[in-house]
């Protein structure tokens, strides 16, 4: 039996079939594998993307979270001079004022 099987598959395959083309279900076949591909390729090119912005949003973090604590303590460090600065020329001019008025009263 296994026999005759193989010889009709044979006369099948041996005789002239007619071309792809022909066939409708193997250019509908054919249709949705390529729309699957390009969903496909699509989905992998978004998500290469989605991965390769993700890499790129960590690195410009990292650059802009230390540009960012430099210039806070580059500011902090102005600040405490200028407040150093405002406080000894405080002081100079309190002592200014005391001598005044100790001169006003000898």
């Amino acid at each position: 039996m296994a026999h005759a099987q193989d010889q009709v598959v044979l006369a099948v395959i041996n005789s002239d079939p007619p071309p792809f083309y022909a066939d409708p279900q193997i250019i509908k076949w054919v249709d949705r594998l390529t729309k699957e591909k390009c969903l496909q390729a699509e989905a992998n090119a978004t998500a290469e993307a989605v991965k390769d912005a993700c890499v790129a949003y960590d690195h410009q973090l990292t650059i802009i979270t230390q540009t960012l604590e430099n210039d806070l303590q580059a500011i902090c460090n102005n600040h405490n001079t200028q407040l150093t600065h405002a406080r000894e020329q405080a002081a100079l001019e309190l002592a200014a004022v005391k001598n005044n008025i100790h001169a006003e009263h000898e």
